[in-house]
C-alpha cells in the first residue's frame, strides 16, 4: 500500500480537472435564454410573495441535518480513538434512557 498516497493525489488532480471543467463550461453561455423580467424592480420587491416553505421542508431539512451530525460525530470518534492502540478499552453510557409519556 505504499503507492496509496499518490494514488489519492492523483485522484484529487482528477476530480479538481473535472470541477475547472464543468465550471468553464458552464461559463461558456451562463444567460442564455435568459430574458428581462416585465415588471421593474421596486414592482418586484413589494409584490405579495406566498409562503414556500411547508412543514414538510422543515421535517426533511432537519433529517438530513441530524443525520449529517450523527454522521460526523461518529466518523470524529472514529478518527480520534484510532490513534489509541488495540490494547484499549472504551465504553459509552446513554444519559437520559428514558421514553416519553412513561412518567
Amino acid at each position: 500500500m505504499s503507492g496509496l498516497p499518490h494514488d489519492r493525489s492523483l485522484l484529487r488532480r482528477y476530480l479538481l480537472a473535472g470541477y475547472a471543467l464543468m465550471i468553464v463550461y458552464a461559463s461558456l453561455s451562463p444567460f442564455a435564454g435568459w430574458q428581462m423580467p416585465g415588471s421593474g424592480f421596486l414592482e418586484v420587491l413589494t409584490s405579495p410573495q406566498r409562503p414556500s416553505y411547508t412543514a414538510f421542508d422543515a421535517i426533511a431539512n432537519w433529517f438530513s441535518y441530524y443525520s449529517t451530525r450523527n454522521l460526523m460525530a461518529k466518523t470524529a470518534a472514529g478518527r480520534a480513538f484510532a490513534r489509541f492502540g488495540t490494547n484499549i478499552r472504551i465504553s459509552g453510557q446513554h444519559l437520559n434512557n428514558t421514553t416519553a409519556g412513561t412518567g
